[in-house]
């Protein structure tokens, strides 16, 4: 299975409409979408709310690093707090 093969199948196991075409978001599409150029993007604090699968295998790591909002800034958080902070679906990604 190809790495974007798991990829789908993990949305799919999410709920997530696999039959659209899974792709790289543009760096103007993530600063629309979430307020935050690509580099730094926070995992909350978007102007809408926004769909998240996390990869399960996160877990594992018993603290996360992830953009803080711009290109200088990370904040750490533990799987928990990215489940609760995203409203996130686990899925086995990788």
């Amino acid at each position: 299975m190809s790495p974007v093969d798991r990829v789908v199948a993990a949305l799919r196991e999410a709920g997530v409409d696999a039959e659209q075409r899974v792709r790289r978001a543009t760096p103007e599409f993530v600063l629309a979408a979430t307020g935050q150029e690509v580099g730094g993007v926070a995992p909350t604090g978007h102007p809408a709310p926004l769909r998240a699968v996390v990869d399960v295998d996160l877990a594992a790591h018993p603290l996360l690093w992830a953009g803080g909002g711009d290109h200088h800034t990370m904040v750490s958080l533990t799987y928990a707090d990215l489940l609760r902070l995203t409203g996130g679906d686990e899925a086995a990604v990788a």
